[in-house]
Formats: C-alpha cells, structure tokens, sequence
C-alpha cells in the first residue's frame, strides 16, 4: 500500500472514531438532562407492557401446545404409513407403490383340550364397571381365559361383565355367563359363572340359596352344568369376614346344610361342588359338620390362595365317592408374581387381592352322578 493511501485511511479511521464519540457524548448529555421524564415514562409504560405480554402468554402457551401436538401426529400419522407400506411389501413381495395395508381379523380360533374341563373360582376384589379401566380389566380377562368355568365373587354390577365378555370375543375366546341378583346385607354383590361355550352348557339356571334364617350375608348362588359326558353343580358362595372368627364361622357351619339341601332337590345329582371365598383355611373347626359329609375334602390344603402369602380363604369342597371325574390336578394362579413381579399393592388395585384357584376333570367317561 502507498504512503498516500495509508494517510487517507489513517484520517477516514480518525474521522470515525470522532463522529462515534461526539454521538456517544450528545447522548450521554441527552439522558442526563433528561432522566426525570425518562423514568416517568417507564413508571408510566411499563405496567402496560407487562400487562399486554401477560394477556398473550395462554393465546401463545395454547398456540404453541396446538402446533406441536399437529406436528406430532403428522409424524406419527407419517412413520404409520411408512411402516404400514413396508410390512405390505414384505408380506406380498411386490413393490411398494403398489402394496396395501393388508387386513387383520382380531378374532382367531383358539384350540382346547375337549377332553378335560379347567374350572376356577377367583374372588376379584370390588369388580365393578367403574373400578376397572379398560388396561386392568385387559389383565383380568387374560388370566380369565385360561379357565373353561369359572365362578366369580365380589362382582358388583352386570356391565363389567359385558365388557369382558366383549374383550374376550375380541381375543378369539367366546363366553357366557350366568349372573345372580343382588345378593347381601347392606353392600350388595353378585356372583356369576363365566364359561366358555364350546366346552359348557348350562342344565339348570342359578338359584339363589333360600336362607330363610338369614345365616349368611350373602347367600350362596348355584347352577347345573354339563360338559362332555359330565353333569355337575356348583355352589358359590362369598363368606363373611367378620371383626372376629366367632363372627364369621357360624356361615361356615352352615355349609353342610346346603349342601344337603341342594343334593336333596335334585336326588339325581351327587356332582355337587362348593367353591369359593370362605374366609376360612380348611383346617378351621367351622369346617367339621362338613367334614362329616362321607368323602367330602378340599382340594387345596396347604399353600395361601391371597397376594399377601398369608392366608388359604379359596378352595373346592367335593365329594370324591361321587365326583370320580377329578383328574387330581388343581393349583393356584400367582398372577401377583407373573404380572406384577410380586408387588402386592398394584396387583390388589388392577386385579384382586384373591388368587384363582383351578381344578381340572376328566369329561370324557361315563358320568356316575
């Protein structure tokens, strides 16, 4: 660069630099003189601006919410498709853009064992339309299904029934049921028998014990069944749980009369069992009068049919000289340990603070009655 350049820019720098101060300083002067008006006029303006953003923040909060969740679903409504047409094209082996979402019945046919009939009881704590979402009525249903009959307590209303019943068919599995009316003193509840058409018929409707000494508070419910070449009833029954055992151990005295009266009406039946939630473990002294029933025995003896391993309240009360079709397989389903990985607070709340109990017999011999 010339000497003459380096000059010229030296002063172009110099001349700047001297506007920029002469700017700074006139400012400078211009807030000094005037900094009482100054500060009125933010006094005065700036609760008016805030008032202003504020009166904005939901329109922008909603707009900004709005957007993003558009955003989203069109992602989603994207990457859907995406998939969609890419599963398309695997499954036909022919090119995507002329490849469409094939279609899926949900409905499929499930295989059993016709030979043999799984009947449970599973008391399902407050099992009602409005205590069960649909995600938990999800979980109670898939462990319903492993089951061919099943009888249930702590039901409390017709619709939760209809729902599973719908929620079955949807799996492929397609049930009745027999319901009972509103049974009890003060909170009423129902029973039901839950089964599987291809494998149960229903003989006889459900009858409600006729308890005219009012001994239980909940009157035991029963129906006659057949399956295969077996003929049977069950009798259900929810026991009182009372502030003590003296409380509560008259119902289970009380027992053998019903049994004898159900035998007794239908002189040709001896395939009578009871099962249920009798708030008792089998070894309880209530028991005895039943226990005098000749072969009459539970089938669970020893482990605890409650989440909380403490108590065996659920079992099957049969008499083995009659009902020959036990195949001697019977257990408890610990749902709690499988789906809830032992944690019995979330399964009390989603399922029940009962465990199923089962029972497998034999229908393809000749039924003795």
């Amino acid at each position: 660069m010339t000497a003459r350049r380096k000059k010229k820019s030296f002063l172009k720098s110099v001349t700047q630099k001297f506007f920029i101060l002469i700017i700074v300083a006139l400012g400078a002067f211009f807030l000094g003189a005037n900094k009482d008006s100054l500060k009125d006029f933010y006094d005065e303006s700036q609760p008016k601006i805030s008032q202003s953003i504020a009166s904005k923040t939901p329109k922008l909060k909603s707009f900004t919410k709005t957007s993003l969740s558009k955003i989203k679903n069109g992602t989603e409504a994207g990457l859907n498709r995406i998939k969609n047409i890419k599963r398309a094209d695997v499954s036909t082996n022919r090119p995507t853009s002329s490849s469409k979402e094939p279609q899926i019945s949900q409905e499929v046919s499930i295989p059993t064992n016709q030979g043999e009939l799984k009947i449970s009881s599973f008391n399902i704590r407050l099992f009602s339309n409005n205590s069960r979402d649909d995600s938990e009525l999800k979980q109670i249903v898939g462990i319903l299904k492993e089951y061919d009959l099943i009888a249930i307590q702590e039901l409390r209303d017709e619709r939760v029934m209809q729902r599973a019943v719908a929620l079955l068919a949807q799996m492929g599995y397609h049930y009745n049921y027999d319901i009972s009316p509103p049974v009890g003193r003060g909170v009423k509840e129902r029973y039901a028998f839950l089964y599987l058409e291809d494998k149960v018929k229903v003989l006889k409707d459900g009858k409600v014990f006729p308890d005219k000494d009012d001994a239980f508070i909940r009157e035991p419910y029963y129906a006659t069944f057949k399956s295969g070449n077996f003929d049977f009833t069950l009798v259900t029954m929810h026991a009182l749980f009372g502030d003590s055992k003296k409380d509560r151990r008259p119902e289970i005295v009380k027992l053998a009369d019903v049994y004898q009266f159900i035998q007794d009406e239908n002189n040709q039946e001896d395939d009578i069992i009871l099962l249920g939630d009798f708030n008792f473990p089998p070894t309880d002294v209530g028991f005895n009068r039943l226990k005098s029933v000749p072969s009459m025995t539970p089938i669970i003896v020893s482990s605890k049919t409650t989440v909380t391993d403490t108590s065996l309240y659920d079992n099957f009360w049969f008499q083995k000289m009659h009902v020959t079709e036990y195949t001697g397989q019977s257990g408890i389903n610990k749902f709690d340990e499988i789906l809830f990985n032992n944690d019995d607070k979330k399964a009390k709340l989603a399922v029940s603070d009962h465990r199923p109990i089962w029972a497998t017999f034999d229908v393809t011999g000749r039924d003795d009655d």
